[in-house]
């Protein structure tokens, strides 16, 4: 599948203060990718950079084929985006609001919009006028004129700041609904992980300007996993033979693999066949707050570990 939206070595220096250094990485249609790190980490610039908001010292974008440095007009009319908090003329209804972006360009009619509203729940409120919104309303509404033209590319910059408890969970649901329906690649910025585990398919964690790693959260199929067994170092032996990259660690009743539903079955049946009694397999949870704190000291010490 061809990623909507790519960088590839990306840099941007302010005369020699690079802000962020040799990034890569891509975001696939029907895809939520998640850039976190802390405040400073270069998040925001990536995504001005993104947007053509500010230009790259080096590196390419390209955004649904096109290069934004060679084509920038074909590239950037197949991006919707939010950065920071969406501006209307509070004076309008959030109806009027969305006709008014729509008459700005040629390739959106008034259908687009009944479905927008529809999609993302807006009939309750839509004919109100702007200026009684909530700041969910208003993000919600920002989502839905970024939509208007059928991007490819939807981009959003710390999207739940400042929302309640309630409007977090909504906007999240919102957001991965439009990434599968509309077939859309989402990339999103935040630093509350948290949030960031629930919406995202994967996220690239910034440290200090630089891509520290790139993990998998949809898919939790392949774990550490630990064996209770009652011959640990027969099964060490037993394993180490069959899948010499699977074993972690072993202690005297215990041993860490790293595997999938299938394997961990495998390895089941392979212990037992040679006579090793297994007690117990438990799958070793591990948080995006645990993978982000290995991976910002990793980056520290200078192990960096990019997927």
């Amino acid at each position: 599948m061809e990623a909507g939206l790519h960088f590839r070595n990306v840099s941007k220096r302010i005369r020699s203060k690079p802000l962020v250094e040799n990034v890569s990485f891509s975001v696939y249609p029907g895809e939520v990718f998640g850039l976190l790190g802390p405040n400073g980490a270069g998040k925001t610039t990536l995504i001005r950079l993104a947007v053509g908001l500010i230009t790259m010292s080096q590196g390419e974008i390209i955004i649904d084929g096109h290069s934004l440095r060679e084509s920038f007009s074909q590239a950037i009319q197949r991006v919707g985006a939010i950065v920071e908090t969406p501006a209307f003329y509070d004076f309008l209804t959030g109806y009027q609001n969305l006709v008014h972006y729509a008459n700005l360009s040629d390739r959106v009619e008034r259908e687009r919009i009944d479905e927008l509203v529809e999609r993302l729940n807006m009939g309750n409120y839509i004919y109100s006028k702007v200026g009684t919104y909530s700041l969910g309303m208003k993000q919600r509404l920002g989502i839905a004129q970024a939509m208007l033209h059928r991007p490819s590319v939807l981009i959003l910059d710390e999207p739940t700041n400042g929302l309640d408890p309630l409007g977090i969970k909504e906007l999240r649901e919102t957001i991965r609904q439009l990434a599968e329906r509309e077939n859309v690649a989402v990339l999103v910025s935040s630093h509350l992980l948290a949030e960031m585990e629930m919406m995202c398919d994967r996220v690239g964690i910034i440290n200090k300007g630089r891509m520290v790693s790139i993990r998998k959260l949809a898919d939790g199929d392949v774990q550490n996993r630990w064996f209770e067994v009652d011959k640990a170092d027969q099964a060490y032996t037993v394993i180490r033979t069959k899948y010499p990259h699977a074993v972690l660690a072993v202690t005297e009743k215990t041993l860490k693999v790293q595997a999938d539903p299938q394997m961990t079955a495998l390895i089941n049946e392979a212990l037992v066949q040679a006579g090793i009694a297994v007690y117990g397999i438990t799958a070793e949870s591990r948080s995006l707050e645990d993978l982000f704190m290995e991976d910002t000291e990793n980056e520290i010490s200078g192990q960096i570990n990019l997927e």
